[in-house]
């Protein structure tokens, strides 16, 4: 069996105070990012980022980042900080 390999990801992203940010709902306590690796995922949070657009009065964007670089051993060196 091949293993996938995450090589692109995929981000609701609406303008905010800051200039844009990820959307999220909030499920339980806890609030979950909109993001997803395949568009199975994406389909599944677009009727919820229609509501959320819907409820804001304004527009999102699903961008689509494919530049994979692990940065793991640089943050955790540095203290978290990149």
């Amino acid at each position: 069996m091949t293993k996938l390999k995450i090589e692109k990801m995929y981000a609701f992203v609406a303008e905010n105070d800051e200039g844009e940010g990820v959307m999220a709902f909030k499920s339980g306590n806890t609030w979950l990012p909109m993001v997803g690796a395949d568009f199975k995922r994406i389909d599944s949070l677009l009727p919820i980022a229609k509501e959320l657009a819907k409820a804001s009065g304004k527009e999102f964007k699903i961008l689509q980042f494919d530049n994979r670089t692990d940065v793991t051993e640089r943050y955790v060196e540095r203290g978290n900080e990149l």
